[in-house]
């Protein structure tokens, strides 16, 4: 199954444009993000993972959407974080990348600060993943 029809027939959230990175699903007021694997870090509080990275040399639609899916988030909408691998192992994040797969089984519950005012670059992750 491809990530579109994984959003569209799983996650019941319809992707405005495939290569974008996420969806919002406006009936149940949740956010659906594709992460990387491989941006998911681990500290002292747990695991958190970058949501967005301001990139001035990029205007592209993609980022518009991303940030409309943080403002979802900050007025309430829960979070939801779709893992994903790139196909190349050390593809540079600053680059378009290609999927190579998808967790299918299991979603990364994201818990956002009460302090969520300015543009957030990561969300962390909120104890113990969810399955659908």
């Amino acid at each position: 199954m491809s990530i579109t029809r994984f959003f569209e027939n799983t996650l019941r959230a319809r992707m405005r444009n495939p290569r974008f990175w996420g969806a919002f699903d406006p009936v149940c007021n949740r956010v659906f993000l594709k992460v990387w694997k491989d941006q998911i870090e681990r500290d002292a509080a747990g695991e958190r993972v970058l949501i967005y990275r301001k990139n001035a040399a990029r205007n592209s639609a993609g980022y518009a959407e991303r940030r409309r899916h943080i403002e979802a988030i900050r007025n309430g909408a829960e979070a939801f974080g779709v893992v994903c691998t790139a196909r190349e192992a050390h593809a540079n994040p600053y680059t378009l990348r290609k999927i190579r797969g998808f967790d299918r089984d299991t979603l990364v519950r994201f818990r956002v600060r009460s302090s969520f005012r300015r543009q957030p670059r990561y969300l962390r992750a909120h104890g113990s993943a969810c399955s659908h």
